[in-house]
């Protein structure tokens, strides 16, 4: 019935908020660091459903989470997901296991689900790695061209 967005990149906001007017409404959204903030009370156990993209690191990935089952309204139907992917995210085990801590739970993992292109950007020493497999660093940059990446969508909830 409502939608809202909070993000760090007010010009995501302004396009998303002008989008939605051009389309069908006002679209409340929210700038906020959730490495940096609690979520205000605009946002605080408010919403049935909430979705995040985290960082693919533990540390980050898990203050996005928190910030986002904050926001999760304690309801039994109320569902947070978030998109990553073991291949991409070498701490998402770690992640995966702290979910407890958070009073989640893992209701269902939609395997991949999301699909992207792969960004050269996103391989750190492009050099070292495709030297690691057996490859020139020309041949890694067209692999990552062709190859999609995938993500998987976590659905969670809190424990009961």
């Amino acid at each position: 019935e409502k939608v809202e967005v909070a993000d760090i990149d007010e010009r995501i906001l302004a396009f998303l908020s002008e989008r939605a007017r051009t389309l069908f409404a006002e679209l409340p959204v929210h700038r906020v660091d959730v490495l940096e903030e609690e979520p205000g009370p605009q946002l605080l156990g408010r919403f049935e459903i909430v979705v995040t993209d985290p960082p693919r690191s533990y540390d980050d990935g898990l203050a996005f989470i928190a910030f986002a089952a904050r926001c999760l309204h304690p309801s039994p139907s109320s569902r947070l997901y978030y998109a990553d992917h073991e291949d991409w995210n070498d701490e998402h085990d770690r992640l995966v296991g702290a979910l407890r801590g958070l009073g989640l739970e893992l209701v269902e993992r939609h395997a991949n689900l999301a699909r992207y292109p792969l960004i050269e950007a996103w391989i750190p020493s492009l050099e070292d790695r495709a030297s690691a497999l057996g490859l020139t660093a020309d041949a890694l940059r067209s692999l990552i061209r062709s190859i999609p990446a995938r993500s998987h969508l976590y659905e969670l909830r809190f424990r009961v």
